[in-house]
């Protein structure tokens, strides 16, 4: 389950960082209205900060996966080894 969520917040992520791309060049955009450029830099913002968040949330995710299958390896283990005895 810990591994579907890193791969759907990591696609959010993604997302979210074209999104930052896209209004980094609208921002840049002479064609466009100063109204349009200063709210283009403000949901830039915005879809930054929702980008930095995903990859926390990727990290937090990623590290839970990773410590529950090495509980789960160590229970096995230690099951196996008092089988043996």
């Amino acid at each position: 389950m810990d591994a579907v969520k890193v791969g759907i917040e990591k696609t959010k992520e993604a997302t979210e960082g074209k999104k930052t791309e896209d209004l980094s060049q609208k921002v840049q955009d002479p064609s466009k209205t100063p109204s349009e450029r200063v709210e283009a830099v403000f949901e830039s913002g915005i879809a930054k900060m929702k980008q930095d968040e995903r990859a926390y949330k990727v990290e937090h995710y990623k590290n839970d996966y990773i410590a529950k299958a090495e509980h789960h390896k160590d229970k096995r283990g230690s099951q196996e080894k008092k089988k043996l005895f």
